[in-house]
């Protein structure tokens, strides 16, 4: 429902049950505001759940490189099929992150800015702009701070979001990107180091060496007797 009240166009809203009118440029800030916060917090769940996806991509990408460690002949099959899939499951888990922070990026920016019309739409019309900005500032630091906790809590990535958070002179998703990417350096670090562990350090056998074995070898130097084996003699 709209009138003219005085000079400037009113809306009616209702608020608690009462009818309430609000001028048509205040009531554009609050909309403004609030859908700003809402791009930005769903913006935040949406890209949690690709990062989430990224990161088992990644996992699984490292254990199979991991696998590969374990495959006695480096030219098998086995071993190629190893390291042809592991490479496949990094560059899927490579497009989904960045599509990932990619969203979170610009679902943070579009956010702050409707944050900022808002806040300018709010603002009294004998307020200087340096206090409007520093309102801006102030408010947009709020929905990119809570946008963040979101994607952390969701993404499993809260101690690396404090730690974005508060960097100096870079933006928040950039510095987080980072930390993330070194932080999985790291685990897939580990996790081929586990399998390199296990792998036999021994005298690796020729092939040709396979089938020479003899009775000794797997019963001693003595002379085999299926008698005695069986504790017979």
């Amino acid at each position: 429902m709209k009138q003219k009240y005085g000079r400037e166009e009113v809306r009616f809203v209702r608020i608690n049950g009462r009818v309430v009118p609000i001028r048509k440029r205040k009531a554009e800030g609050i909309t403004a505001l609030g859908t700003g916060a809402m791009i930005s917090a769903g913006a935040a769940l949406k890209s949690a759940d690709i990062v989430k996806e990224a990161h088992q991509f990644y996992g699984r990408s490292a254990n199979l490189r991991g696998a590969s460690k374990l495959v006695f002949s480096k030219g098998s099959p086995t071993y190629r099929e190893l390291i042809r899939n592991a490479a496949v499951t990094r560059i899927a888990g490579k497009r989904l992150a960045r599509k990932g922070f990619g969203t979170l990026a610009l679902g943070l920016g579009l956010g702050s800015a409707l944050v900022t019309l808002g806040i300018k739409k709010l603002s009294p019309k004998n307020q200087t702009e340096e206090e409007t900005m520093a309102k801006a500032a102030t408010a947009t630091g709020l929905v990119t701070a809570g946008a963040l906790g979101i994607f952390g809590r969701k993404a499993n990535l809260d101690g690396l979001v404090k730690i974005a958070r508060k960097a100096k002179g870079k933006k928040a998703v950039d510095e987080l990107f980072g930390l993330w990417s070194k932080n999985g350096i790291r685990k897939t670090t580990n996790t081929i180091r586990k399998y390199s562990r296990a792998t036999y350090k021994g005298v690796k056998p020729k092939p040709k060496d396979v089938f020479k074995g003899k009775q000794q070898d797997l019963f001693g130097q003595k002379p085999f007797g299926m008698r005695k084996l069986l504790g017979k003699d």
